[in-house]
């Protein structure tokens, strides 16, 4: 019982972005030692990875959908008899967020391990 306890607050704690050092040394404190511990850390940490995919998965698909803006806002703004620069550097704006999101997913995907994330910010994302 009171293993499943620590378990779970080690998930917390790493979650919300503590680091696995301190939340590895902190169990040991507590009495978790050796095999045990380390599969509690191996649990938690594919958990956190594959949370982390999911998230990396999300952002790909925004910045998929935001990419082409500039390009449909272009024709758009074209036909208009003056062409509107600030709003053209507005939608071009939202292409390169686009572009930083798919750059940033693909980075979650690949290394989910070395994001530095806390979910508790990411979660209004």
């Amino acid at each position: 019982m009171w293993r499943e306890k620590l378990a779970n607050e080690a998930k917390a704690r790493i979650f919300w972005g503590e680091s696995v050092e301190s939340v590895r040394t902190d169990l040991e404190s507590q009495g978790l030692k050796g095999q045990e511990l380390d599969s509690v850390m191996d649990s938690i940490l594919k958990e956190r990875a594959a949370a982390v995919k999911g998230m990396g998965r999300k952002s790909i698909f925004i910045g998929i959908a935001l990419i082409p803006v500039p390009i449909v806002a272009y024709f758009g703004l074209n036909e208009l008899p003056v062409f509107p620069v600030w709003m053209f550097a507005v939608t071009v704006l939202i292409g390169l967020i686009g572009g930083w999101k798919v750059v940033r997913g693909a980075l979650m995907l690949v290394f989910p391990n070395t994001q530095k994330i806390d979910f508790a910010e990411e979660s209004t994302d």
